[in-house]
């Protein structure tokens, strides 16, 4: 059986990032610094804002991971659609389904 047999129902790709997006990019204008693990009340709890551009950017980066991620574990040779994609505070999930011949 082949990774394409077994991917056959399709594939969940997740992407998660440690630090703010602006941080990767270079710009710390608007960076939210934060030490969760000391907020002591919950509904205090920084969010992480990402504007329209820096998700573009990051999308395309996991586009291209989730492409990688594919070619190197034999998956989708015959190319793959995108059905969902979730974004999350610190991570964007894709998932999908692999062409058929």
């Amino acid at each position: 059986m082949t990774h394409d047999d077994a991917a056959k129902d399709g594939f969940d790709f997740h992407m998660t990032w440690f630090v703010p997006p602006e941080v990767l990019f270079g710009n710390q204008q608007n960076t939210i610094i934060a030490n969760i693990g000391l907020v002591s009340r919950p509904q205090q709890k920084p969010r992480l804002e990402i504007s329209n551009e820096t998700r573009l950017r990051l999308e395309e980066i996991a586009v291209k991971r989730l492409e990688q991620e594919l070619k190197d574990n034999d998956m989708c040779s015959q190319g793959y659609k995108i059905k969902q994609t979730k974004w999350f505070e610190r991570s964007i999930a894709f998932i999908g389904t692999c062409h058929r011949n």
